[in-house]
């Protein structure tokens, strides 16, 4: 992950517990946003999915913007490794149809990325 990629993520855990308690919130919203619009998701909902108790959502982020900011920070940085890999890669068009498919898979969050929700 890139520096500046680093520094846009808040406080990057180093704690096993810390790290599983956002992976699965992340992986909670994630869920969500396939589900339903991330305006109209709640941080009991994410808590609930991610089978976290709702205090510990805040021990983690201030608020759903800063959960999704987070994850549109962890995207961003696949999709510059996926970019980085298709310009070195033999098969370009495989490679620009994988990113493209990828994009579509994740078509929930990135409208809520690119639209504010």
């Amino acid at each position: 992950m890139s520096v500046s990629l680093i520094a846009a993520r808040i406080d990057v855990p180093h704690d096993a517990r810390q790290i599983r308690s956002r992976k699965a919130l992340c992986g909670a919203l994630l869920e969500l946003l396939q589900e339903t619009a991330f305006d109209q998701i709640t941080i009991r909902e994410i808590s609930a999915r991610a089978g976290t108790g709702y205090a510990t959502f805040f021990r983690h982020y201030p608020t759903k913007e800063a959960l999704l900011g987070d994850v549109a920070a962890e995207e961003i940085c696949t999709l510059m490794t996926m970019t980085a890999s298709m310009m070195a890669g033999l098969d370009r068009f495989e490679s620009i149809l994988d990113l493209c498919n990828y994009v579509d898979g994740h078509r929930k969050l990135w409208s809520a990325l690119l639209t504010g929700g």
